[in-house]
């Protein structure tokens, strides 16, 4: 249907309504996923207790929304600076801040509130510094000069630059912005290198050359850390619900809102790339898309065990704070079980 509707007037420029579709999507995902924090902080403050709500699931959003935070401000950054394609897109860091600051509050609360002997366990910590260690040694590397602060590769849309009435210098519609190593050219030696051409094979560079990984940059890193946490931040909730045959403590409106969110997201990239023929608007922003399918794919299974597996059922745990912690990985002894029965 997309497809459809924007082909019919391709001539005459990229389609008006799936513009505005996509502008829709973009506010709406944005509120959505900036709403799904509060129930779950409400429910927190009702009940005094954080019981049922994962601490490994809190701790790996304050550190991968931290990451992502950067990435989108300094990927934005550079995108404008470079007239590239917008694959990150203004709202993506109004909700990155957000997430941020509310996954801190929610933090507080868990150090705060009856925890009912839960705790952030070895697992966690153990990707936390795995991923705080590389990071490190990320920027180390580009500091010396090794390896780019930011980079950002985009075919330039034909037609978002006909229909916006921009300008771009660009050597078979792409261009490649390097920020980081070295300075850039002066403007003497950029409109030399412009006539000449690119005699080093290297490809159009906006920030100077020399680099000895050009492709790979401390901010592509950040935006997969944070792809990464989201890939295995459910994990403990899922399991949680799984152990205890419960959702009690859970609140489930969180995952509604976060379900919508990544179904938007993923909508609002794939218009644009529809809109503009041009699949940047996709594989400009790996970190953002397989945000939102993960999120989009275990939202659904969380869901279904809210409202299908464990309905009703309630979590004996989270109205007594004596019982033992529970693990990241594994299942909970025997006892536990059987106390929650």
């Amino acid at each position: 249907l997309l497809f459809l509707l924007g082909g019919a007037g391709f001539d005459e420029g990229p389609s008006a309504f799936l513009e505005f579709l996509s502008e829709l999507c973009g506010v709406l995902y944005v509120l959505f996923w900036t709403i799904s924090f509060y129930p779950q902080v409400y429910l927190n403050w009702k009940r005094n207790s954080v019981v049922g709500m994962s601490l490994d699931f809190v701790a790996l959003n304050v550190f991968g929304f931290g990451c992502y935070t950067v990435y989108t401000i300094v990927q934005y950054r550079v995108q404008i600076q470079h007239k590239l394609a917008h694959a990150v897109e203004a709202q993506d860091i109004v909700f990155a801040a957000h997430a941020f600051a509310i996954s801190l509050f929610t933090w507080g609360q868990a150090m705060v509130y009856d925890k009912g002997g839960q705790r952030v366990t070895k697992p966690c910590k153990i990707v936390f510094w795995t991923f705080a260690l590389a990071i490190g040694a990320h920027v180390v590397m580009a500091s010396i000069g090794m390896l780019n602060w930011a980079t950002a590769t985009s075919h330039v849309p034909m037609a978002k630059m006909v229909a916006r009435n921009q300008h771009y210098s660009i050597q078979g519609h792409e261009e490649v912005a390097r920020v980081g190593g070295a300075l850039p050219p002066s403007d003497s030696s950029a409109s030399s290198g412009s006539a000449s051409g690119s005699s080093s094979g290297s490809g159009p560079s906006l920030w100077g050359a020399g680099f000895l990984l050009e492709s790979w940059s401390v901010m592509t890193f950040l935006g997969l850390v944070k792809a990464t946490i989201t890939c295995i931040k459910y994990i403990p909730q899922v399991l949680l619900n799984f152990f205890y045959e419960s959702t009690d403590g859970m609140e489930a409106k969180n995952f509604v809102f976060d379900f919508l969110g990544g179904f938007l997201s993923l909508a609002q990239n794939g218009i644009d790339a529809v809109n503009y023929r041009d699949l940047s608007f996709v594989l400009g922003n790996i970190p953002k898309i397989i945000i939102g399918l993960v999120a989009v794919s275990y939202d659904t299974i969380i869901l279904f065990q809210h409202f299908v597996l464990y309905k009703g059922k309630l979590n004996p745990r989270c109205s007594h704070s004596d019982t033992e912690p529970t693990t990241f990985m594994f299942a909970p002894s025997m006892s536990q079980r059987s106390r929650g029965k």
